[in-house]
């Protein structure tokens, strides 16, 4: 056992383009593509995936320090519970006894119901899966019952798994990505209340008719509506409202608008390594497994530098801001990963619009915003739970601060949270 943990907590501890790299290679011999085709597959997602995340490290490191000067000179601060992002949860899940079965069981799991035909979703989002625990660590923190998150867990990635089936067209369609599904479990319950949102726009009568793509503004403005220049405009706009000096603030822009340029041909270096495995995949699954168009599910951040993802998420920022100090319920202080939104309107955009025409900007904003505020919400409910979560996990805290993240704000968790409650009170 020992041994298990250790080989798990070394994988786990790999960085995600060596260990999408190294997936992929197994996948490749695993579906016979040759052990040529194989590494280079491997080697081409591999590097996809860092030069993804080089890139989305760059936005961060830009948009950060503009975000928390936007804070401090809005002049009316009232938040007391600090963001502290995703890292201390992981950290703190990692603690947890049961933590390291979650990758053998996600991958048996998945094995299953792909030969039962529940999914037709080969999942290499591998480093992402510890996601399905989430919803539940109110449930361990409640009743610190292994069995019974881990079975909740395996439910919850089994949803999961049908929803990216569910979902996989408005992507594979939107962004070209063939042979693609986004399997990221912190997305699932989104994804679906975007859906259900966009059905509630189409019967509004007003909102109904507002139909704004990227697109259309660019066929009218020619390169005053270019997603990059838009970005450009934005990025640096956002830089001198946050009494940035003017260099910095051009600095932002061009780092955005730099993300437009270089992000999708990241993608395709990906898809081109994708390609291959997955030819080999369909066909292997066609015969033994009988299931028609396969695919490939990875992470929603292969969605989040598109060019008009970019601008959508310059535009969504300043409104998100003013949510998180206006709002009288919300108490967080955002950290700039909190604030970073293209991953989010990365998964929204393709779901936006009225049948035939996806990728209305304006429903994208009105949906990312409402998103953002039930987080807001909810990681506000859920301080006090996440702050003594990271204290039992040996993360230190200091005395009579409040932490929270906005990973732990998601609905699911919030829901459980009130469940567990409930049923142990």
């Amino acid at each position: 056992m020992n041994i298990l943990i250790s080989v798990l907590g070394w994988f786990s501890g790999l960085p995600s383009y060596v260990l999408v790299g190294i997936v992929f290679l197994i996948l490749g011999l695993a579906f016979r593509a040759g052990i040529s085709t194989s590494i280079r597959s491997a080697l081409l997602v591999g590097g996809g995936v860092l030069s993804i995340t080089t890139i989305a490290q760059m936005l961060v490191n830009f948009v950060s320090p503009m975000a928390n000067q936007l804070i401090e000179h809005s002049g009316f601060i009232k938040n007391d519970v600090l963001d502290v992002g995703i890292a201390p949860v992981f950290s703190a899940c990692v603690s947890l006894p049961f933590f390291a079965f979650l990758y053998p069981i996600g991958l048996a799991v998945n094995c299953i119901l792909l030969k039962l035909k529940w999914t037709k979703t080969i999942n290499v989002d591998f480093l992402d899966l510890f996601a399905i625990l989430l919803p539940f660590i109110p449930v361990w923190i409640y009743t610190h019952n292994a069995v019974l998150v881990l079975v909740l867990s395996v439910v919850y990635y089994a949803f999961c798994l049908k929803v990216a089936d569910w979902t996989a067209n408005y992507y594979q369609e939107y962004f070209e990505l063939e042979g693609v599904s986004i399997t990221h479990p912190h997305d699932a319950v989104p994804r679906l209340i975007c859906i259900g949102l966009n059905w509630v726009f189409d019967r509004i009568p007003g909102l109904n008719k507002i139909d704004i793509t990227i697109g259309d503004i660019q066929k009218k403005l020619g390169l005053f509506g270019d997603p990059a220049f838009l970005s450009f405009a934005i990025g640096t706009l956002l830089g001198l409202f946050a009494h940035m000096d003017v260099a910095s603030a051009l600095g932002i822009g061009v780092a955005m608008a730099t993300a437009g340029f270089l992000f999708p041909k990241a993608v395709g270096i990906v898809m081109e390594g994708l390609r291959p495995i997955s030819e080999k995949m369909r066909t292997v699954m066609q015969k033994h497994f009988h299931i028609e168009d396969a695919n490939i599910g990875m992470d929603s951040a292969i969605l989040a530098g598109y060019p008009e993802v970019i601008s959508i998420g310059a535009v969504c920022l300043p409104i998100v801001m003013f949510c998180y100090f206006l709002l009288p319920a919300v108490r967080v202080i955002p950290s700039g990963e909190a604030l970073l939104l293209v991953n989010t309107v990365g998964f929204v955009l393709p779901l936006m619009g009225s049948k035939g025409k996806k990728g209305n900007a304006f429903r994208t904003i009105l949906a990312v915003v409402i998103l953002i505020v039930l987080t807001m919400h909810g990681s506000t409910y859920m301080a006090h739970i996440i702050t003594d979560f990271c204290k039992s996990s040996g993360i230190e805290v200091a005395e009579g601060t409040l932490v929270t993240s906005s990973v732990l704000g998601h609905p699911l968790v919030v829901f459980f949270e009130m469940l567990a409650k409930l049923f142990v009170s």
